[in-house]
């Protein structure tokens, strides 16, 4: 690895981030890392179904093999083998030239003791031609043997193996196989198929089935207006339909459950109001993701960040969206999910990976489930079926309710930068004479919002229609308006003029609104001394209570008792607080401002192209390689010193998120790549050597 140059370093750090997480020092730290069986797995398991069925059979043949040799083990084309062999190259799995291939100890340990089912070599093969002879002479009787060895482990288990066995005395296929050395003993109750013995039965070749060295490819794109309109449509139907979600969530307030999430009661609630449907539980995940909503108190409620994001334009409300949905946990379309759950979580691997498939797909490609999960398994082999079907299921109808993909095929949506053509929100409307008001478009949002107020909507999506009603007329003027002023609004933004029957109803609702007058009142000041009273109303202080005398002895207070009674004390008076009936009861504790909690990812950080360039120029500098190994030396004397002495030492480690941090500690021990420290009040750790990068006394 250190005759690699800078971009071949940075292509390595690349494909395996955990090398370049935490900040190595040296080339020297980034092949311990390497050499870790769980680095090597980690990097196994990211490669494809051609490059892991190449590196497998690496790991099942000697050193030093060929390329032309492992093509012919592999029955495969040499271009192919050599183009995943580069792969294996460019991941430090495997190196040496095209004659002289291996592969680390760990990348052999991580295919098991008998990688494709072959025993190790043999001390003295037998002769393919001996091996022919002694097959034929072992009879038909020992072919069930012989298969059952062959393909999966060549290890096998019968009594007394270890004891000699002459050919005319052999009374069992297998007693006869070990007469042949066709099977050879390893102790008294196991047996071994020999590797030549295998490869001879296999025909020269390491595995029974072959794969794809190629993931299967796409449809033909076939280029539709219809598709990338449809795909359009539904884009901005989840935007719109988001915000009306958000808004129900803000009318009815819904209380979580014990676990913080929504009850299916309710999530069945505000998709009956917002014609949603099953869609309502991904709506709620991607608000919640995006801090949209969240629990303030007891209740589900907007936040401050949903106003802002309505202040952006449509295509990067989307956008956000979009992000939103690939860091999603969970599936949120499946039977009996629940949206709003604020524990750490992890995004999806099969969505990430499943949405990467479907960016791979031309433009108007059809995409189908099962053409999806071909590609997922291809590129993930060794995951369950199970999961890459259930992944290609979920991904696909999500990706539909965004836009991404429409009428079964892959729409322009995932390359776009700039808006395609998202319409502006409008503040007209149309108000007809059966008493609705139709929306052509996307209305602004605080037109939406007021005509909400004033009228009923009765269909979901941008272009809504609204019945005005005698009590959706009645909740306007609850909110504050007039007859007069209703109409005025209404005339303002209406394409049409407001026929004669609304202003009939609205006419009507007025003249009885507002009969009989209730008032709101936070707390009730029972106050005997008219001085004391009077002194209290005319008090600047008291003036955020909201006072107001509405009876001799009695004050009105706008503000709870909690905030009357904390701010009486304060002017000098001594407030008891009375129940409902009039009982005295302690001052209830003062209010909260609750936070929102924003589900966090526990996704890694993942270093940028530029950073890694970086990083790979100052490892492979002479200067720091030389230096990072003198300091390792250094470093290590230091803490021996330390523990010798028994004094006290200030440490500069690295966390495994790449940040440097200082702690004083004790040294107790050094041994076997970590040290044994006591800090001060905390207790004994154990920090890995490659973590510690500066000791000073």
């Amino acid at each position: 690895m250190r005759s690699l140059d800078q971009n071949q370093l940075t292509t390595l750090l690349r494909l395996r981030p955990d090398l370049a997480l935490p900040r190595p020092d040296s080339v020297a730290e980034v092949v311990e890392r390497a050499s870790t069986h769980a680095s090597t797995r980690a990097a196994i398991d990211a490669l494809d179904t051609w490059q892991r069925r190449v590196c497998h059979a690496l790991a099942a043949s000697p050193d030093l093999i060929s390329v032309r040799q492992l093509a012919a083990l592999l029955g495969g084309d040499r271009g192919a083998v050599e183009h995943a062999v580069a792969a294996l190259r460019d991941r430090a799995l495997a190196w040496g030239d095209d004659n002289h291939l291996r592969v680390t100890q760990a990348v052999r340990s991580c295919f098991g003791t008998h990688p494709a089912g072959l025993a190790q070599p043999s001390p003295s093969p037998l002769p393919d031609a001996e091996i022919d002879r002694l097959v034929r002479e072992a009879g038909p009787e020992a072919e069930p043997v012989l298969d059952q060895l062959l393909w999966n482990s060549p290890v096998g288990r019968v009594s007394g193996a270890d004891r000699p066995v002459r050919l005319e005395q052999a009374n069992s296929p297998t007693e006869r196989l070990l007469a042949l050395k066709l099977l050879r003993p390893v102790d008294a109750e196991t047996v071994v198929l020999p590797r030549e013995v295998s490869l001879r039965l296999r025909g020269g070749r390491l595995f029974r089935q072959p794969v794809a060295t190629q993931v299967p490819g796409w449809p033909a794109a076939q280029e539709s207006r219809v598709v990338e309109a449809a795909g359009l449509g539904t884009a901005q139907s989840l935007v719109h339909s988001v915000a009306a979600v958000i808004d129900e969530v803000e009318r009815t307030s819904p209380r979580p459950l014990a676990t913080g999430a929504f009850s299916r009661r309710d999530q069945q609630n505000l998709a009956r109001a917002t014609g949603t449907g099953d869609a309502v539980v991904l709506l709620l995940q991607l608000a919640h993701r995006l801090g949209l909503v969240g629990r303030g108190g007891t209740a589900w409620l907007p936040t401050v960040t949903f106003d802002q994001w309505l202040g952006t334009g449509p295509f990067v409300r989307w956008q956000g969206l979009v992000k939103a949905w690939l860091d999603l946990a969970g599936w949120p379309l499946e039977p009996g999910a629940q949206a709003g759950r604020d524990e750490v979580t992890s995004p999806e691997r099969g969505r990430i990976a499943a949405a990467r498939e479907l960016r791979s797909a031309p433009s108007g490609a059809e995409v189908t489930i099962d053409r999806l999960a071909e590609r997922l398994a291809w590129h993930h082999p060794t995951w369950s079926r199970v999961e890459v079907d259930h992944a290609a299921e979920q991904t696909l109808a999500e990706a539909a309710e965004l836009g991404l993909v429409a009428m079964g095929r892959r729409t322009s949506l995932w390359e776009v930068t700039e808006d395609p053509g998202f319409p502006e929100a409008t503040d007209g409307f149309l108000v007809q004479s059966d008493l609705t008001a139709v929306a052509p478009g996307p209305l602004r949002i605080d037109v939406l919002r007021q005509l909400d107020l004033v009228a009923d909507r009765e269909s979901p999506g941008p272009a809504t229609v609204h019945r005005f009603t005698s009590s959706s007329v009645r909740r306007g003027l609850d909110a504050g308006w007039t007859g007069d002023a209703l109409l005025d609004w209404l005339t303002a933004h209406s394409a049409t003029p407001i026929p004669q029957p609304l202003r009939y109803l609205v006419g009507d609702v007025a003249r009885l609104h507002g009969a009989i007058r209730v008032a709101s009142v936070g707390a009730l000041l029972t106050i005997a001394d008219e001085a004391t009273m009077q002194a209290l109303l005319r008090h600047p202080q008291a003036a955020s209570l909201g006072l107001r005398q509405v009876a001799p002895s009695l004050v009105a207070a706008r503000a709870e008792a909690a905030e009357v009674v904390e701010v009486l004390r304060e002017l000098g008076h001594a407030p008891v607080a009375e129940d409902e009936r009039g009982a005295v009861v302690p001052t209830p504790p003062a209010r909260r401002l609750k936070q929102v909690a924003v589900p966090r990812s526990t996704r890694q950080p993942v270093p940028s192209s530029d950073q890694l360039r970086q990083l790979s120029a100052e490892l492979l500098a002479p200067s720091t390689s030389v230096q990072a190994a003198v300091d390792a030396e250094a470093m290590v004397a230091a803490l021996l010193e330390a523990q010798t002495a028994g004094t006290w030492v200030n440490l500069t480690r690295v966390d495994d998120s790449g940040r440097r941090g200082r702690m004083r500690a004790k040294v107790l021990a050094v041994a076997s790549g970590q040290a044994r420290l006591v800090e001060p009040g905390k207790g004994q750790s154990l920090v890995a050597l490659s973590r510690i990068v500066r000791v000073e006394p």
